[in-house]
């Protein structure tokens, strides 16, 4: 007959998920996205001038719909703002038994799977990730999308050597 046991854990024995050591984003994906959120919020900053202040009479062009549409470029500059302080929060860890994802600024998120979990690794490229040499990391779990997170803006040599430990360690266990 097993031993059926259900012992309490001391708490205070467990490392805490605040002394992780969080491995940065790289430099090259923090840049990129402040260019490309800031060249899309000044893209639309300049449509909406040329709507408010075009060679027409105001009268054609409501000036409730200029209000509203002020908003599209407002919110794409909150979104810079946010990114240019957000994005340094970004990191990730790899530990012996688990790969973990921190995100967020105002409500830091911290996600982390048990490697033991994780069913299926991909790596995704898109030109622009692929002209500056980054990857982002898709790991699959059981229990559907929930289960699923990314690691965006890693070095493609990074997500690379995560994705063969991850299918190492699987292989092992």
């Amino acid at each position: 007959m097993r031993d059926l046991s259900n012992d309490e854990i001391d708490l205070t024995t467990l490392s805490a998920h605040e002394s992780i050591n969080f491995i940065p984003m790289s430099g090259k994906y923090v840049l990129v996205r402040r260019v490309l959120l800031g060249a899309i919020a000044l893209s639309l900053w300049v449509l909406w001038a040329f709507a408010a202040f075009g060679p027409w009479p105001m009268d054609i062009i409501a000036p409730s719909i200029l209000n509203i549409a002020f908003t599209i470029p407002c919110l794409a500059s909150l979104s810079l703002v946010y990114a240019i302080f957000a994005d340094p929060r970004k990191g990730y860890a790899l530990r012996e038994h688990d790969l973990s994802y921190r995100s967020g600024l105002f409500f830091l998120h911290t996600l982390t799977q048990p490697l033991t979990r994780i069913q299926h690794v991909e790596i995704n490229r898109g030109p622009l990730q692929r002209r500056y040499g980054l990857a982002e990391l898709r790991a699959y779990s059981a229990g559907g999308q929930a289960s699923t997170f990314a690691i965006p803006g890693l070095s493609h040599r990074d997500a690379r050597q995560l994705r063969e430990f991850i299918v190492a360690h699987k292989t092992s266990h």
